[in-house]
């Protein structure tokens, strides 16, 4: 599952990580997420390759973006390919966010 494979990614940067969202979050935190997959290739009538796309979110209150970028580069070692980055602050929860999208093509 491809969940696990992120899961094991961030596992060294030792943050606290969640799918989708962290309940009772530390000032930093890392959220992940699919938000598609489909299949990339057949054989013989047969889903042999597909494709995920996966959002990365690093939150921080101090700053989201270096462990962002290293995150990032970490995610692009492992077969990730960048397709977007963001940058943003939410007033709210006084957070600083490193959003990132990748996709990752798995043979099955």
């Amino acid at each position: 599952m491809i969940y696990d494979l992120i899961e094991e990614l961030l596992e060294p940067f030792e943050v606290t990580t969640g799918v989708i969202r962290v309940i009772d979050p530390p000032d930093t935190y890392i959220t992940y997420f699919q938000y598609d997959e489909g299949a990339t290739r057949f054989i013989n009538d047969e889903e042999s390759i597909t494709t995920y796309y996966i959002q990365v979110d690093v939150f921080s209150k101090i700053d989201a973006f270096s462990l962002g970028k290293e995150v990032q580069n970490k995610l692009i070692k492992n077969g990730f390919i960048r397709r977007s980055v963001f940058h943003d602050y939410e007033e709210d929860t006084e957070l600083f966010r490193h959003g990132m999208r990748f996709s990752y093509t798995q043979k099955n």
